[in-house]
């Protein structure tokens, strides 16, 4: 069910336009975010996915919800099953995304939260450096816009060990 609730937070994260998408992603953040979204206007949405209600406890335990400001995402939402949690039971500020298994229904909505910016720019370097390429050498990059099908821009990508 966890991995069907990722799945189902990147189809949503889509769906806002939102065109860099990251799952599970380990380096450079206190956290490992299950769904890490990152939108054109520079603004980040974290999607927590949580199957259990256990699942759900001890992630409050977690030194990023215990001190938020350590946290990453402008806005932060749990992505649970349907009726799995009650709007009550959330963190300040945090929204909750509910799967029924065929739609995601928005419950509530995230507010802003502040958000430890450098975490954020050091995974998404992680992420980056994990790009096959030879170091020293370069790759070029044709991106495409996935709404209009239009080339946006041509890039040369840099990675050193």
């Amino acid at each position: 069910m966890h991995n069907e609730l990722i799945e189902t937070g990147v189809k949503w994260l889509r769906a806002k336009k939102c065109p860099v998408v990251l799952t599970e992603i380990t380096g450079g953040a206190r956290e490992q975010p299950d769904v890490f979204g990152l939108h054109s206007n520079g603004t980040t949405t974290l999607i927590e996915c949580k199957a259990s209600r256990p699942d759900f406890f001890a992630d409050a335990k977690k030194v990023t919800r215990v001190h938020p400001r350590l946290g990453i995402g402008l806005f932060r939402y749990y992505l649970t099953p349907k009726e799995l949690l009650d709007v009550d039971e959330l963190p300040s500020g945090w929204g909750l995304l509910e799967f029924t298994g065929k739609k995601v229904l928005c419950k509530k909505k995230s507010c802003t939260h502040e958000y430890d910016e450098l975490s954020e720019k050091a995974m998404v370097v992680s992420a980056i450096r994990r790009l096959k390429i030879e170091s020293g050498k370069h790759t070029s990059l044709t991106v495409v816009s996935p709404y209009t099908a239009q080339t946006k821009c041509r890039t040369k990508l840099y990675i050193e060990e």
